[in-house]
């Protein structure tokens, strides 16, 4: 890696949502795993490399804003018919509901190809979204052809029927399923609290070889777990305006500050901030004006202030080389 920070590739779909509220509608505004996670590595200075498909109806604009933010769209291909499309429905308790508005296979039909992989290979992680699992097993299969270290978030569409499939996926890869996602896993460990059950899920998921397991808890941070032990750290607290791509912003950070620091906490922290920063604003991006490097810095040490850390690598470290790397230091290779 570079003074730039971290070359991430982010293989997963784009998206137009059809965002309705009660004051208004936002027609096909920029969405998808892929661009919410690519946003989660640009807040810790990562350069996030876009990898997907989209229809010949996908607005050029989005792309330009990608462009103009930081993210590379070069490995964005064209492929003939609609993007995936959705509508997005937000109702006064701030519940939301997803429907299609285009075809479903287009989920997979947009996701990328073994081709599509080819040129990426120099990059310095994968990041693999929720993508059907048939596309997630091209991606890790490119990947770990390539000698790419991986990350992958799992779709909860293709969990329950396709364990096996999944467990084939998820050795010496890091593995970042949601709270439902692991209960669905793992159905037989109800009853519990989630920072309890994620402690639990994690150590059942040593079974299946990870490198190391993250479980998202939303509001409550998240459970990491690395070389047989585990630790929670908490969110940070912030008004839900919008959870739209909050766990996706999530893996995207939760990367980046492991590549930088070779700190669970620590990621797990820049995480959890970017899921923060997510869900504080509606849509994908702001008119407002960036976080400061110095705020997430402070959140970072609040943040692994407050976990018990005995056992994993510290954090002190963590936040020195953290801080360094944000500060315009060059940073080492994969941890």
């Amino acid at each position: 890696m570079t003074r730039d920070g971290p070359r991430v590739v982010v293989a997963g779909n784009l998206s137009l949502d059809d965002t309705v509220t009660g004051e208004a509608s936002v027609p096909e505004a920029p969405g998808g795993d892929a661009l919410y996670a690519s946003l989660g590595v640009l807040d810790w200075r990562g350069t996030p490399i876009l990898l997907t498909l989209v229809g010949s109806d996908y607005p050029r604009a989005h792309l330009s804003r990608m462009r103009a933010a930081g993210i590379d769209v070069t490995h964005v291909r064209e492929t003939e018919g609609p993007t995936v499309h959705y509508r997005v429905t937000y109702t006064a308790d701030g519940s939301r509901t997803f429907e299609w508005v285009g075809p479903e296979e287009r989920l997979f039909l947009t996701s990328p190809e073994p081709d599509d992989y080819v040129g990426v290979r120099s990059a310095d992680w994968l990041h693999v979204a929720a993508m059907p699992i048939q596309a997630q097993e091209v991606a890790v299969a490119s990947a770990r052809a390539a000698g790419m270290p991986i990350s992958l978030d799992p779709h909860e569409e293709f969990v329950v029927g396709f364990e096996e499939r999944l467990r084939a996926l998820v050795e010496d890869v890091v593995f970042m399923p949601s709270e439902l996602e692991a209960r669905l896993l793992f159905p037989d460990l109800r009853g519990i609290d989630p920072i309890d059950f994620a402690m639990d899920a994690a150590e059942h998921l040593d079974e299946w070889g990870p490198r190391m397991t993250a479980v998202k808890l939303g509001p409550l941070g998240s459970v990491v777990r690395i070389e047989g032990r585990s630790v929670h750290v908490p969110a940070v607290e912030v008004p839900i305006v919008d959870p739209t791509g909050a766990g996706d912003a999530y893996c995207g950070g939760f990367v980046v500050g492991w590549l930088v620091t070779g700190s669970a906490v620590i990621a797990a922290a820049c995480g959890t901030i970017s899921a923060a920063d997510m869900i504080g604003r509606f849509g994908a991006f702001t008119d407002g004006p960036p976080a400061t490097s110095d705020r997430r810095l402070r959140l970072v040490r609040q943040l692994s202030s407050e976990v018990d850390e005995r056992d994993l690598v510290p954090t002190r470290d963590g936040v020195a080389s953290l801080a360094r790397y944000l500060a315009g230091a060059s940073v080492g290779g994969d941890p």
